[in-house]
């Protein structure tokens, strides 16, 4: 009875090493181990993958370096330009690679299944920020080495401007074409800044804005669909 005892034990501790037991939780990744295969200590039998929390590797130019810290808050971008997760740095190296003349910076980003691990990204660092409005570029007109914008404004909100045919009945009260003269800021993606010149609220016109003047009679898009 002892034997079988011992025997029995013996058969345990073997086959819990057998198993192989994963440090964290996530999804199992490619398996290049098969049935009969040699294996020791150091082989790799599998990868574990979790997606939850990614870090991103940003290499940024030695002349920013200064500016680095963690926290900086960054931008992931989509293939438009435009951000799709904001996460922060969370490591800067303290090492300049000698080849490219840049810095080791990782932001982490809180993953909502818009990336998977090894993927190729675009980032966008956020040095710093100021208040402002964007616009689409499509709307923004240069004349003279000025920036402009056209705004949609009531027939009647402007009196002393060029006033329009009255809408027929039925229809939506007139609207027309406002120049704003307005300065702009960075740009972001498929969009401007704008640092003054319009306010938060007014309708800007972001189509046919070439064959546009002032006091210019429009109708909303959905005006149009009816």
């Amino acid at each position: 009875m002892g034997r079988a005892q011992a025997d029995r034990n013996v058969a345990a501790e073997n086959l819990q090493d057998r198993q192989v037991l994963s440090p964290i939780a996530g999804v199992v990744g490619d398996i290049p181990m098969k049935v009969g295969d040699l294996v020791t200590q150091s082989t790799a039998m599998t990868t574990i993958i979790q997606n939850n929390t990614l870090d991103v590797n940003i290499a940024v130019p030695i002349e920013r370096s200064r500016q680095l810290r963690v926290g900086v808050p960054v931008e992931l971008l989509d293939e438009q330009g435009q951000p799709v997760l904001r996460g922060q740095i969370s490591f800067v190296s303290p090492a300049v690679s000698s080849g490219e003349q840049s810095v080791l910076a990782k932001a982490s980003f809180n993953n909502d299944g818009t990336l998977r691990d090894g993927q190729l990204v675009r980032t966008r660092v956020i040095w710093s920020s100021q208040p402002g409005l964007l616009v689409p570029t499509a709307a923004v007109t240069r004349i003279a080495g000025q920036t402009f914008v056209y705004v949609a404004e009531q027939a009647e909100a402007n009196p002393d401007q060029p006033a329009p045919p009255a809408a027929e009945p039925g229809q939506p009260p007139m609207q027309v074409a406002r120049q704003r003269l307005v300065t702009l800021g960075s740009i972001q993606g498929n969009s401007y800044q704008v640092i003054s010149g319009i306010q938060p609220g007014e309708e800007v016109i972001v189509s046919g804005v070439l064959n546009l003047t002032e006091g210019a009679p429009i109708m909303p898009a959905q005006a149009m669909a009816q």
